[in-house]
């Protein structure tokens, strides 16, 4: 789940009936970041998105697969520039995505 306060945002793995925060809860810091792939990489966008989700690259896609924050297989499939994750909870997933002669591993949120 995606939540606000200010102008900071947070994600958490939950809020029970009581808008209490359940878990885990980490603040988005868009000052920090890490290398994800290379510079060649796709373009992802929108990214953040409320569903569906383009790959714009240059090189054919083979294979797109989408995962939880906990590793579970969500999502797979061939052939396709695109994914639909608009029933899908709020939070952070991993993409993974199978090009010509590489794999990119990425993250997406739904909000």
């Amino acid at each position: 789940m995606c939540f606000s306060h200010g102008l900071k945002l947070y994600y958490t793995t939950g809020i029970n009936e009581n808008d209490v925060r359940l878990k885990e809860t980490w603040k988005h810091d868009p000052t920090v970041s890490f290398l994800e792939s290379s510079i060649n990489s796709p373009l992802i966008s929108p990214n953040p998105t409320t569903g569906i989700v383009q790959i714009i690259t240059n090189e054919n896609v083979g294979v797109i697969e989408i995962y939880s924050a906990l590793g579970e297989l969500l999502f797979i499939r061939t052939n396709t520039t695109s994914v639909d994750i608009s029933n899908y909870k709020e939070g952070v997933y991993f993409l993974k995505i199978h090009l010509d002669d590489e794999v990119i591993q990425t993250r997406i949120v739904k909000i």
